[in-house]
Order: structure tokens, then C-alpha cells, then sequence
């Protein structure tokens, strides 16, 4: 009778995690061919957080307006894929409305982009700085792992951060910025 119990949780167990799943989970290494591949784009902006598009889309979700914020983070994430977060963005609102497969992957997906950047390196100096491709990526890290700013310092190609730790203790760390840096440059040269 244990043995049958047992094959049972395997089998139901099985089943909640392949059934009707709706796109392949991407792995950590493939989050940061991602992010990179986006940076490589020859219209590559690092400035996806100050769009008028993002600015609805927030609005939506203060607003708790789970459905409209479906239907308008879809495309957003087709045209900015890297930005975390509107992934949890959009992981919230697909659990609110009892999508848990969608709200799994994209949750998947912020973590994923989360780790990507915290695995690129460990930020303790500009040699092992973590590569960052914006601004919005050094602070899904701090937020995530819950530092505040303290003080902020451009040492090209580097960003040096002194954050307050949850626990109180302070530190500093370092991004690398040359990815956004050299994006922002394009942008600011004279249109042919």
C-alpha cells in the first residue's frame, strides 16, 4: 500500500510539472546569451525604463488591473525581453488570474535574469564587477538583494556602489557598465 501511495505522488508529481507547459524554461546560461544578444542589437537602447509603454503597463499594475496588465506586458516583453521587471510584473498578474504555468515561467524568467547578472561575476572589485547592459539591471540586483544606496560613483567603465546591506552591514560594489555606456554613445551621435 506505501509502494502504491508513493507511485502515485510520482505520477501526480509528474504530471504537475509537464502538464500543458507552455514554453521551455530557459536555463541560466541562456538567460545571459539572452541579455547579451539583446545588447548586441544595433538598436539597442539601455534606457527601456523611461518609455511611455513601461509607464502604462506600471500604471496598470498599481492599479491592479491584472487583466490589462496581461495584455500589455506580452508585448512589451517581446520588445524588451531582459527587463525583469516586468516579468514579475507579469508573473503577479498571471497568478491573480489563475494562469500558474504562465506565472511560473515569468517568475522563472525574473530570477533567471536575477541570476544572470549576479553570477556574471561577484562585485567585490572592478576585476569581478557584474556585467551589466543598464542601469535598471544594477538595481533589479540591489533590490533583490535588498542593499540601498548609500553612495554612487562613475569610474568608467564602472559603476561603484557603497549599499547598506539588510543586515545593516555596508559595502561596496561594482558593475561593470561599458555594455550601456557604449549603447548611449550610439545613441547620441548625430543622425547620418
Amino acid at each position: 500500500m506505501r509502494r502504491l501511495g508513493l507511485i502515485m505522488i510520482l505520477l501526480i508529481g509528474n504530471s504537475i510539472c509537464f502538464a500543458d507547459a507552455p514554453l521551455k524554461l530557459p536555463s541560466g546560461a541562456e538567460f545571459t546569451k539572452i541579455r547579451m544578444a539583446f545588447a548586441a542589437k544595433p538598436d539597442f537602447s539601455p534606457m527601456w525604463k523611461v518609455d511611455d509603454e513601461r509607464d502604462v503597463l506600471l500604471e496598470a499594475y498599481k492599479a491592479k488591473d491584472y487583466k490589462k496588465v496581461s495584455e500589455l506586458s506580452k508585448p512589451w516583453l517581446e520588445k524588451v525581453p531582459v527587463d525583469a521587471d516586468a516579468h514579475l510584473i507579469r508573473a503577479q498578474a498571471l497568478k491573480k488570474l489563475g494562469d500558474l504555468a504562465g506565472f511560473s515561467y515569468h517568475f522563472h524568467c525574473f530570477y533567471g535574469l536575477i541570476h544572470s547578472i549576479a553570477s556574471s561575476g561577484d562585485g567585490k572589485s572592478p576585476e569581478t564587477a557584474f556585467k551589466v547592459i543598464s542601469v535598471a539591471e544594477e538595481y533589479y540586483l540591489l533590490d533583490e538583494i535588498g542593499a540601498r544606496l548609500i553612495e554612487q560613483n562613475l569610474q568608467h567603465p564602472h559603476d561603484v556602489m557603497r549599499v547598506r546591506l539588510r543586515d545593516g552591514t555596508e559595502t561596496t560594489l561594482y558593475f561593470d557598465v561599458s555594455i550601456s555606456f557604449e549603447a548611449t554613445a550610439r545613441e547620441l551621435q548625430p543622425k547620418k
